[in-house]
C-alpha cells in the first residue's frame, strides 16, 4: 500500500514537470502556431480581406511561406485608362519613325537596332492599359509583334511617379513573361534618395549622374507577370496596391532589349543626344547608336486631374469636330441662309 502511494506521488510529480514544459514551450501571447488545415484556413481569411500576411508555421516551428506570397493576381477586368503610344512600324521601311522621338524630355521610339535599323516589333509598343481590383493594379502592353523566333522575351516594365512631380520612384520590370502568373523573371526597384531624372526630372540634363533606381526590393508576392492569354503579343504586369502604397499616381511604360539598367535613369541624362543617335531621320544623330532597341510611353494620370506642368504628362489633343455645312438659297448672297 505504502509502495502505491509512493508510486503515485511520483506519477504526479513527473506530470507537474511536464506541464511546466509545456507551459514555458508555449508562445507568449498566448496563440499556438497555425499548421494544416488551420493555415489553410488563415490564408484564405487574409486574401477575402486583404488583410496584413499571416505567417503560417509547419509542424516542427519552422517559418514557412506567408499569405501575401499565396496571393496570386486574378484576371483584370475592363480597362479604366488606356495609353496611345506611336507607331514606329509606320515608316520602319524607311528605317526611321515619324513621331514618339524626343531625346529632351526622355522619350523614346526606338524598337530598331543600333545603326543598321532593323524593325522589331516586340519592342513597339502600341497601347498600354491600366485596370485594379482589391488587391492589384494591372498593366497590359500592347506590342506590334513578336520576335524573328515568335517569341516575347525582352523585358516590359512599367514606372510609376506616386508623388505626382514627374520623378519616377516605382519601376516593376519582367523579363521573358510566362504564360501563367509569375513572380520569376519579375524584379522591382524604388528610389529612395529622390535623385532619378536629376535635378529637371524627364529633361535631359548633361552628365547629370545620380545613382537612379539603387533599392532592389525582394519580391515576397508584390509583383507578377504573364503573357495575356488569348493575345499574341501582349505582356501583363500585376502589381500589389501594398507595394504602390497610393491610389494617385502617374504611369507609364517601357520596353527594351537589355539597356535599361536602373541605375541609369532618367535614360536622356546618363547619354548625350549624339551618344544615343536619334530614330527621326532628318536630325544630324541619325541614326540610332547607343541608346536602341528601346520603347517608352509618356505619362497618363491614374484617379485624379494632372496640371500641364508635371513633366512627362501625356499631353490630350482635343479635336474639333467640323462644323456641319449650312444649306445655302440659290441666288441669295452668302450668309444668308434657308429658314430652320
Amino acid at each position: 500500500m505504502k509502495s502505491k502511494k509512493l508510486l503515485n506521488a511520483g506519477a504526479l510529480a513527473w506530470m507537474l514537470v511536464l506541464s511546466l514544459i509545456l507551459a514555458a514551450c508555449a508562445p507568449a501571447t498566448g496563440e499556438l502556431p497555425l499548421t494544416g488545415s488551420d493555415a489553410s484556413s488563415a490564408q484564405e481569411g487574409a486574401a477575402m480581406s486583404g488583410s496584413s500576411p499571416v505567417e503560417v508555421v509547419n509542424s516542427v516551428g519552422e517559418s514557412s511561406v506567408t499569405a501575401e506570397e499565396m496571393l496570386k493576381p486574378a484576371e483584370p477586368g475592363e480597362a479604366e485608362q488606356v495609353l496611345e503610344d506611336a507607331d514606329a512600324s509606320l515608316r520602319a521601311y524607311e528605317k526611321r519613325v515619324l513621331s514618339g522621338e524626343n531625346f529632351t524630355n526622355n522619350l523614346f521610339e526606338r524598337p530598331f537596332t543600333s545603326g543598321e535599323m532593323l524593325y522589331l516589333p516586340d519592342l513597339n509598343i502600341l497601347t498600354a492599359s491600366i485596370a485594379s481590383d482589391e488587391l492589384f493594379f494591372y498593366f497590359t502592353i500592347q506590342l506590334d509583334g513578336l520576335n524573328a523566333s515568335s517569341q516575347l522575351s525582352v523585358t516590359y516594365s512599367i514606372e510609376l511617379d506616386r508623388d505626382k512631380d514627374g520623378r519616377g520612384d516605382l519601376l516593376v520590370s519582367a523579363s521573358s513573361p510566362r504564360g501563367e502568373w509569375s513572380m520569376q523573371g519579375v524584379s522591382i526597384f524604388k528610389d529612395m534618395d529622390l535623385d532619378v531624372g536629376g535635378e529637371k526630372p524627364m529633361l535631359a540634363e548633361v552628365f547629370q549622374r545620380g545613382n537612379g533606381y539603387e533599392d532592389a526590393v525582394e519580391n515576397k508576392g508584390l509583383a507578377y507577370a504573364r503573357l495575356t492569354p488569348g493575345q499574341e503579343a501582349s505582356v501583363q504586369i500585376a502589381i500589389s496596391h501594398s507595394l504602390v502604397e497610393a491610389q494617385e499616381f502617374l504611369w507609364g511604360a517601357w520596353a527594351d532589349a537589355g539597356l535599361l539598367k536602373p541605375a541609369q535613369f532618367d535614360i536622356n541624362d546618363a547619354f548625350t543626344k549624339r551618344e544615343a543617335g536619334m530614330a527621326i531621320r532628318d536630325d544630324k544623330d541619325y541614326p540610332l547608336k547607343a541608346v536602341a532597341e528601346l520603347d517608352n510611353t509618356c505619362r497618363k494620370a491614374y484617379n485624379f486631374s494632372a496640371s500641364a506642368g508635371i513633366p512627362g504628362l501625356c499631353i490630350s489633343i482635343v479635336k474639333e469636330e467640323p462644323k456641319p455645312e449650312t444649306p445655302q438659297i440659290p441666288g441669295r448672297p452668302p450668309g444668308i441662309t434657308a429658314p430652320g
